[in-house]
């Protein structure tokens, strides 16, 4: 591709923006440009300790390097002079800097290697160095060569690779762009091409099978190692189900043949296997490589790529050498088909690792043919994976693009739309370029390279710039906030950063004075003393220099910064790690429910409650979880007959025996009594069951599907014949709400009582989301629905009523519910209760265990409202972290009845729009930064906050949450721009129709009529006098 510049104007920005050197940068502050593969290796190759060059090799390399720059070539003194002058490759790097920086001041720098330290740091012995005091060096530790040091332009220790000269920050060649600017950062990485180019015409980089070979210690410890591995499977699933450990094969068979029915079992086993095998896995590692190799590193060439950052990673190594591992798909193991396996060729059930994607094998000697389908299932996941979401990235990013695309950065600091509306009042709330800060809180390397930076920032000019005592106003002003005796505005909202020298954010003015009474002395070539007052005017003076330009497109910026590393992730919802139970909803999915569709209803919503008195979180856990029928139920029998009534008539009976686990087995876990669940059965499940059964009678659907139909909104009609029409109101009410929770603070009406909508259950987007809901304890006898909100203990009522109650008045209970219920029988000291039902024998028979065995997860016994799930989380207290409740689902007001036991003010939610609704827009602009932290998190994505603070500010600039899409365009004043977004056609039918007009201010509308744009160079207007034109 090639531009060719076609007028002075077109010519300039090519040479002075758009010129290489000038895009060094990327969005992050991080470098863009670097050396890659083979110069990385021949780098590191080339500056180890053992390589030495003489004279004639030293030159043609150091000429190769700079003999196009012109000029003399100046180089370092030899590094041995006997036998015969030896230089080092230290020596050429050094001998290129000098040349490069002449006439300035030499470079400082002390950083790391990506490249693990092999050469070990020997102990300097007692004797003494002459003309040093005695014992200076006693027992002092040379440093390896994992650390770079550079002195006034020399390079002393360390070898160039990834860290040093790749796309890395704070590395050589960043340095020197921070030191001396983007053309020498420029000409030292050309120079550094060019060099170890030269350097693979001598020793060329390759490798072969002994690269990858274990030798026979390693061999044996792999062997043992995979001995271990292979009987992975069976201890760990009898111990998942609660087997003793030498059952036999068939009764584990069995054992795994009820978790494969279960989804949610299966989760938890692959869990538990998955980090059995990671553990087999690490084993093998850790013994066999890199250590036991047969060629160590770095003579190793497949490891001294993968050291040096140069090619490949530690996982394609030990994949040729050691194992390839456990295969996930979707973050599972592999799923198994409905005969029972994962493969043919595997056993029914069979529970070993090998069957379940775990694969000992390497590519070295090769993989078996079930191990070779997995791993071709494994690479298949990720090709789909990356082909969908290249579509889904690429559009979420435009819609950022388009809806951010003429936001800029004004000259009073603000950044305004194109209708000059402000959308923050500083830009990144501190005002400063994102590229320029990436060496901002680098205090040592500041203070070590203080004379060529003032050089930089022309030092010499500021006081013209700021006469007087400048920086007065604004230190009395921040020594008067650090003093904490009136709390005010922060010092960047009074004094405008461009006009006052020193006005800093709080927390940097901090971390410089933190620094320069702790600071050691470093004394420059000039021999000038940096001292803590010049250090902290440096720092001010590095601020300063770092403000953001007016005209910056930041807009667009911050939708590259967005969009861009969105290409990295999945688009799939993992499980928490070790948590199977708990969904959450990650990479684009999650993105585009923040950004793209500002979602009411997000698919996982999670609430985080740190605790105050960790000793009844449990509890608190337990009361709040859901708990249906399938936790407490042991088995469900069924006995049907036949039977004449005195009429004549038959009728069909049905006698259903629900015997329960006892009551130990789920106090703890969910803190509810016995009496608690057979509350439960009397007084809500019985009345919903029955209402299912007469609307299943007159022919509308499955049992499964009416019960969640009656499940959701039915007033108990206590009369049992008044439920059939109220299930129809709340089937349509089913589908038209959310199945979580909607509006906290709205009142709740008949149609919030309930659960599933069997429908949205079968659905896989909403599968692990249920609509809960509280109880009042009179329901039975006023036949009318409270509000949900003030039923939060009803269930506890309701089992202390019941406890109290008379048997007799129980059972009637119970047979009021419905007319078909003829007997109600129980025994509370036996855990079981019996209900027979009778209906007549020409109507459809009714298959009420298989119905049991596929819903009883959906019948509930207690329930929260908007609440699913709750987990106590242990804090780790060396990291700072409390004990907390992650809690599915969404209900912030049910938190606070427990202001004893939760934070309440340390409360969050995924849900953004609750946060909206309960706490105010600020505090859901701060949700939308943390949620796309956290989605970038996952992935060991950094993006800097500045960015995500523009887009959040954007969403929420008008008061609400706006979405990035077309709905969320409409309200834009510009209709040329709405239409270059997408329906064209509906934009233009609009604004003719309201004759609206366009004042070409936007970028869009200014591109569609032909006119450059107001961002960058177009911010602004030349005027200059012709007077030498003239003449």
């Amino acid at each position: 591709n090639v531009h060719l510049p076609q007028n002075e104007v077109a010519r300039a920005e090519a040479a002075d923006i758009a010129h290489a050197h000038n895009q060094y940068i990327s969005l992050g502050g991080s470098p863009l440009r670097g050396l890659i593969q083979d110069h990385v290796v021949s780098g590191s190759r080339m500056i180890c300790r053992d390589a030495f060059f003489e004279k004639d090799e030293f030159q043609q390399l150091l000429y190769a390097a700079m003999g196009d720059t012109g000029g003399t070539i100046d180089y370092v003194p030899p590094a041995m002079l006997k036998p015969r002058q030896l230089w080092t490759g230290k020596q050429i790097i050094s001998s290129m800097l000098l040349n490069l920086t002449r006439g300035r001041t030499g470079l400082n720098l002390k950083g790391k290697t990506q490249t693990n330290n092999a050469w070990t740091a020997p102990t300097i012995g007692p004797h003494d160095i002459p003309g040093l005091p005695a014992g200076t060096f006693e027992g002092a530790q040379l440093e390896g060569e994992g650390t770079v040091l550079f002195r006034d332009g020399l390079m002393l220790i360390g070898i160039l690779d990834k860290k040093q000269i790749g796309s890395s920050a704070k590395g050589l060649v960043h340095a020197c762009q921070e030191v001396y600017g983007n053309a020498v950062a420029g000409a030292l990485l050309a120079a550094l091409g060019r060099l170890f180019t030269a350097m693979n015409k001598f020793h060329a980089h390759t490798f072969g099978i002994e690269d990858v070979l274990l030798n026979a210690e390693g061999e044996n410890e792999r062997n043992a190692v995979l001995a271990k591995a292979r009987l992975c499977g069976f201890p760990e699933t009898a111990k998942y189900t609660n087997a003793p450990p030498n059952v036999d094969a068939a009764t584990l068979k069995k054992n795994v043949e009820t978790i494969f029915r279960d989804s949610k079992e299966m989760a938890g086993l692959d869990a538990v296997m998955m980090s059995a095998n990671s553990e087999h896995q690490a084993a093998i590692v850790k013994a066999t490589c890199p250590n036991r190799l047969l060629k160590p590193f770095p003579h190793n060439h497949l490891q001294a790529m993968v050291q040096t950052g140069a090619k490949g990673s530690t996982v394609n190594a030990t994949q040729i050498s050691c194992l390839l591992g456990q295969q996930a798909l979707e973050g599972k193991r592999v799923p198994v088909m409905v005969s029972g396996k994962t493969l043919p060729v595997f056993p029914q059930f069979d529970p070993s690792a090998r069957a379940g994607g775990m694969i000992l094998d390497r590519f070295l000697t090769g993989l078996s043919p079930p191990e070779y389908y997995f791993h071709c299932m494994a690479g298949r996941e990720g090709l789909v994976d990356t082909a969908v979401k290249t579509s889904r990235s690429g559009y979420l990013q435009r819609c950022l693009v388009k809806h951010m695309e003429d936001l800029q950065v004004g000259y009073d600091l603000t950044v305004r739309d194109a209708d000059k509306s402000v959308v923050q009042f500083m830009y990144g709330e501190d005002g400063l370029d994102v590229s320029k800060t990436a060496q901002l809180d680098n205090f040592p390397f500041m203070q070590q390279n203080y004379m060529a930076l003032l050089d930089k920032f022309g030092a010499a000019n500021l006081e013209s710039v700021f006469p007087g005592d400048f920086g007065t106003k604004a230190r009395k002003l921040m020594k008067k906030m650090s003093d904490g005796s009136k709390s005010g505005d922060p010092v960047l909202s009074k004094l405008r950063p461009d006009r006052y020298y020193g006005s800093v954010s709080e927390d940097f003015s901090a971390a410089v004075d933190a620094y320069v009474k702790s600071m050691p002395d470093v004394v420059t070539t000039s021999g000038r003393k940096v001292t803590p007052k010049k250090m902290k005017q440096l720092m001010l003076l590095k601020w300063f220099r770092s403000l953001a330009d007016p005209g910056e497109p930041v807009g667009v910026l911050a939708a590259q910064a967005i969009g861009e590393p969105s290409t990295q992730m999945t688009l799939n919802t993992f499980h928490f790690a070790g948590r199977s139970d708990m969904n959450v909803t990650l990479g684009i999915p999650r993105l585009r429910e923040i950004l793209m569709t500002a979602s009411v209803n997000i698919k996982t919503p999670i609430m985080k409650a740190p605790l105050i008195d960790p000793t009844k979180g449990a509890a608190l856990a337990g009361r709040l979880c859901r708990v249906t029928l399938a936790d407490v139920l042991r088995r469900v029998t069924v006995k049907e007959q036949l039977v004449r009534e005195v009429s004549g008539a038959r009728d069909r009976v049905y006698e259903i025996h629900f015997e329960f686990i006892p009551e130990d087995e789920y106090l703890e876990k969910f803190s509810i009594t016995q009496a608690e669940v057979m509350a439960g059965c009397e007084h809500f499940f019985a009345y919903r069951f029955i209402m299912a059964l007469i609307k299943s009678r007159k022919g509308r659907g499955g049992v499964g599907a009416v019960f969640a139909a009656a499940n959701v909104g039915v007033n108990p009609d206590m009369d049992g014949n008044g439920g059939a029409d109220d299930a129809d109101t709340s089937a349509q009410s089913a589908s038209a709400t959310r199945s979580g929770n909607d509006s906290d603070d709205e009142e709740d009406d008949d149609e919030d009582i309930g659960g599933d909508d069997m429908g949205t259950l079968a659905s896989k987007s909403h599968a692990n989301r249920t609509q809960v809901a509280a109880y009042d304890d009179n329901e039975e006898e006023s036949g009318e629905t409270t509000d949900d909100a003030v039923a939060a203990g009803a269930q506890r009522k309701v089992a202390t009523m019941t406890g109290t109650r008379s048997r007799t008045d129980r059972i009637q209970l119970v047979l009021s519910h419905a007319q078909h219920i003829r007997a109600y029988d129980f025994n509370d000291d036996e855990h079981w209760c019996k209900v027979t039902l009778a209906f007549d024998s020409d109507e459809q028979r009714h298959s009420f265990v298989s119905f049991f065995e596929k819903h009883a997860s959906l019948i509930e016994i207690r329930a929260t409202k908007g609440i699913n799930r709750c987990v106590y989380i242990k804090g780790d207290g060396h990291k700072g972290e409390t004990d907390m409740l992650q809690i599915e689902g969404q209900n912030l007001q049910e938190l606070w009845n427990h202001p004893d036991i939760i934070n309440v003010n340390s409360v969050s939610t995924n849900d953004i729009h609750a946060i909206l609704r309960t706490y105010g827009v600020e505090a859901a602009r701060a949700t939308i930064v943390r949620q796309v932290v956290e989605v970038f998190d996952v992935y060991g994505i950094k993006i800097d906050p500045r960015h995500m603070a523009l887009v959040a500010d954007t969403m929420t600039a008008q008061g609400g949450y706006r979405a990035m899409n077309r709905m969320g365009l409409r309200p834009n004043v510009s209709p040329l721009l709405k239409m270059s977004f997408e329906s064209t056609f509906d934009f233009l039918r609009t604004a003719c129709l309201h004759r609206e007009s366009d004042a070409i201010d936007s970028s869009s509308a200014q591109l569609v009529v032909g006119c450059p744009t107001h961002g960058g160079t177009g911010a602004f207007s030349l005027r200059n006098t012709l007077e030498g034109l003239a003449k």
